[in-house]
C-alpha cells in the first residue's frame, strides 16, 4: 500500500521526529512511502493531486486542518488519514489520544483498516464556506478574533473596547 507522508518541518518545537525515522517505521511495516515535505499550504495542492491510499500528516493542527480541508473538497471518496502530532498545541492529536505516544511509536502498528470517524464542521457565511476540526466561536470570541492583529504590540485591552 502506498502511503503519502506529508511532513511539516516547521511545525512546533517540542515534538520533533526526524523524517527518516518516520519513513523507516512505515517501510518496515511494508508500506511504500512517498515523502512530501511541505513548507506552505500551496505545496499541498500538488501533493494531494495523487494522494495514494493513505495519507500520514506529520505536523501540527494547522497541517492536519489544511490536508483535511483539501481531502473533503475532493469529488471522490477521500483516502484515510493518519496523524503524527508534531505541533505546539496538538489539539486534534490530543483529542485522539495520539500525544501519549512518541511520534515514531504513533506509526507502529498502523493499520488503515482500523478507521476512527472524526466529525468535521462546516460554517457558511458571507465569506463562503469553511471547515473546522477543532472549534468555532460566535459572539464576543468571533468579534475579538476579527479585531486581532498578530503583528500589533501585545496588550489584553488594545482594540477590544470600542
Amino acid at each position: 500500500m502506498r502511503v503519502n507522508l506529508i511532513y511539516n518541518a516547521s511545525a512546533g518545537t517540542a515534538h520533533r521526529a526526524p523524517v527518516n525515522d518516520l519513513i523507516h517505521v512505515l517501510e518496515v511495516q511494508g508500506f511504500s512511502v512517498l515523502y512530501s515535505p511541505t513548507s506552505s499550504e500551496a505545496d499541498l495542492d500538488d501533493v494531494l493531486r495523487h494522494p495514494g491510499e493513505l495519507i500520514v500528516v506529520a505536523g501540527g493542527d494547522g497541517s492536519v486542518r489544511a490536508v483535511a480541508r483539501r481531502l473533503l473538497d475532493r469529488p471522490e471518496s477521500p483516502p484515510a488519514m493518519a496523524i503524527v502530532p508534531l505541533g505546539t498545541s496538538n489539539n486534534i492529536g490530543r483529542t485522539l489520544r495520539l500525544t501519549e505516544l512518541a511520534p515514531v511509536n504513533a506509526l507502529k502498528g498502523l493499520n488503515p483498516a482500523n478507521k476512527c470517524p472524526f466529525d468535521v464542521g462546516r460554517a457558511s457565511g458571507p465569506w463562503g464556506e469553511r471547515y473546522f476540526l477543532e472549534s468555532f466561536g460566535i459572539g464576543l470570541l468571533a468579534d475579538l478574533l476579527r479585531r486581532y492583529d498578530p503583528d500589533a504590540p501585545k496588550s489584553v485591552l488594545r482594540g477590544v473596547v470600542p
